[in-house]
């Protein structure tokens, strides 16, 4: 691939996303509405204590409440991660440019539509944008459209470029990753030590690591940097 992720779709891709929009519009049973888009972090953490074997995701947009949703998917696997996916065009990892480190097995690439998909048996889909119901959440469990998802999703990560390719950083470890979430969150150096039983010195130390790592003016900026509101 000569640029990021700028194969077209195959039409089956684009044709998946036209027909579940249809479905919704329609009041299909096949698709059921969990309610507005606000409430998808709720649905992502029931969804993850249920997680057997694998978490594949495909987002227009990324934001990093989802991103740690779906993280929790994984860690919260009873015998070690589930085959963990993501896929994500280059506008998304720059506006949470905490995936590759919080996520390692991301990759970039145009995508159609969101779906989040779970054991291939599960699935998350986004309300059809510039419709009524664009800023909801639904789930299907029916066999076919999940088929269906599973080929869309394989046929773009085959595709897709891995996002250490093009990142324009570099991937943090993971204490100083979680470091920069808690911070994103607001907490205190005293509180991120708390949280990660280090010690202030050290909490604040990482602090810095991140707020460098970020290109950041000062601790508010790279607030702003991690949650994709410095753009």
């Amino acid at each position: 691939m000569s640029t990021v992720g700028s194969g077209p779709w195959p039409p089956s891709t684009a044709t998946f996303f036209d027909e579940t929009a249809a479905l919704m519009l329609a009041g299909d049973p096949r698709v059921r509405l969990l309610g507005p888009v606000s409430e998808a972090p709720e649905h992502l953490d029931r969804r993850a204590a249920q997680v057997s074997t694998s978490v594949w995701n495909m987002q227009t947009t990324v934001g990093l409440r989802t991103v740690c949703a779906q993280l929790r998917a994984v860690r919260l696997h009873p015998t070690g991660p589930p085959d963990s996916r993501y896929v994500a065009p280059l506008t998304a990892l720059q506006a949470c440019p905490l995936l590759p480190s919080v996520h390692p097995n991301v990759r970039v690439r145009s995508v159609p539509g969101a779906v989040l998909i779970t054991d291939e048996e599960h699935a998350f889909l986004a309300g059809p944008p510039g419709t009524r119901l664009a800023e909801t959440i639904w789930a299907t469990t029916d066999p076919g459209l999940v088929t269906w998802a599973c080929q869309v999703f394989r046929t773009l990560w085959d595709t897709a470029r891995p996002a250490s390719e093009v990142s324009t950083r570099p991937v943090l470890p993971p204490r100083r990753a979680e470091v920069a979430m808690l911070l994103a969150d607001g907490a205190s150096d005293l509180e991120i030590a708390q949280a990660l039983g280090i010690s202030a010195r050290t909490a604040s130390a990482e602090v810095r690591q991140v707020i460098d790592w970020c290109g950041a003016r000062s601790r508010g900026h790279a607030i702003a940097v991690i949650v994709g509101a410095d753009r």
